[in-house]
């Protein structure tokens, strides 16, 4: 499977990629999440039943609406698929820190200006 999702990576970043560090990073009871790298790049892989390429892709579809925001840092997308009885979906590692207060009240202005913007008028004021 790891060698399939390497290829599928290389072709997508149009660079070589061969993955030789797999990291367990959580499991529940619908996908597992990885953290793989080859000592230069790191991907977050999630992998799941076949029947769960479907919420992949969905997913995919909302990560590519919230970056349009231009709000927040989402991961870049690199590929998804199926390998033998298996879906994946493979993102853009981001290395994420604990935040301040200050970088907390920063999210949460740029979120208010977010739902303020993106929302129908009457859909932000009925949560007043």
């Amino acid at each position: 499977m790891w060698h399939f999702i390497s290829d599928e990576i290389s072709t997508n970043i149009n660079s070589e990629f061969i993955c030789d560090d797999i990291r367990d990073i959580g499991t529940d009871n619908k996908k597992e999440t990885f953290r793989i790298s080859d000592g230069r790049l790191r991907f977050f892989v999630k992998v799941g039943e076949t029947s769960r390429l479907s919420h992949f892709k969905a997913e995919i579809e909302g990560l590519e609406h919230l970056q349009k925001t231009q709000l927040f840092k989402i991961p870049n997308v690199i590929c998804s698929g199926i390998v033998g009885d298996k879906s994946f979906l493979v993102l853009e590692f981001l290395s994420l820190s604990a935040g301040t207060s200050a970088t907390w009240q920063h999210v949460w202005s740029r979120f208010s200006f977010a739902a303020q913007k993106l929302l129908p008028k009457h859909v932000w004021l009925a949560g007043r």
